[in-house]
């Protein structure tokens, strides 16, 4: 089974890989730019490396969950239940547990008086991007759990211990993966080498709008040395 890598041996891989160009990257330019970025990658391309739990608390009547607060790094929710599912031990809510089923507000609108009905919630919908409500308003209050898929905790460089949230197979791909984002800031040559390492690691298509960009920054610098010299500007 593979070993788990602290924040520490994730920067000595990552400056291993980048090589020459070792000295150009500090510390805090390689967590920043580097590592935080490589290890949401993986879960942006892969939403099932990474579900996080978190409990929540509604008073009777209340029937908005503020995921700024609840699940600050939620990119995907995946289900809501009546209840403390968050450790090995359940906790049931009010005597209750189950699942909430997603739906619309489209949907709910054709309910008469949806908005107004307190009871058991039964449904969960998004209301915006970043709150969830529940339907019906808890007539009493009630716990929920909320299981997600999540962001992994960023690194900072103030605990040289830490270690990623992904599984401990991933460390060594994360380290690599973020030396190639270097890279790509290094010129037309090491970009297109990052770019070719990070298609055999993550596949081809994540990176054709970055292959677009690449090719048009060298298509305009080209048409831009080969432009003609004009009068007044060898004036």
């Amino acid at each position: 089974m593979a070993s788990s890598l602290s924040l520490g041996d994730l920067l000595d891989r990552t400056w291993e890989r980048l090589g020459r160009v070792t000295g150009y990257y500090a510390q805090d330019e390689l967590i920043l730019n580097g590592l935080n970025p490589a290890q949401n990658l993986l879960v942006l391309l892969d939403p099932t490396l990474l579900h996080k739990r978190a409990l929540v608390s509604l008073i009777a009547k209340e029937a908005f969950i503020d995921l700024t607060v609840a699940a600050p790094r939620c990119v995907a929710m995946q289900r809501i239940v009546i209840g403390d599912v968050s450790a090995e031990d359940p906790t049931r809510s009010q005597g209750l547990m189950g699942e909430l089923h997603p739906c619309t507000r489209a949907q709910l609108r054709w309910r008469r008086e949806w908005w107004r009905t307190e009871g058991t919630p039964k449904l969960w919908y998004w209301h915006g991007r970043r709150w969830i409500g529940v339907s019906p308003r808890p007539a009493v209050a009630m716990t929920f759990t909320l299981i997600y898929t999540g962001l992994p905790r960023a690194f900072t460089d103030t605990d040289m211990g830490a270690v990623s949230e992904l599984a401990a197979t991933l460390h060594p791909l994360i380290a690599d993966i973020a030396a190639a984002l270097c890279l790509v800031k290094e010129g037309q040559i090491e970009a297109a080498r990052a770019m070719q390492l990070l298609q055999n690691w993550v596949g081809e298509e994540p990176l054709a709008p970055m292959r677009k960009a690449l090719a048009r920054l060298t298509r305009d610098s080209v048409m831009h040395q080969q432009a003609p010299v004009t009068a007044g500007e060898r004036a």
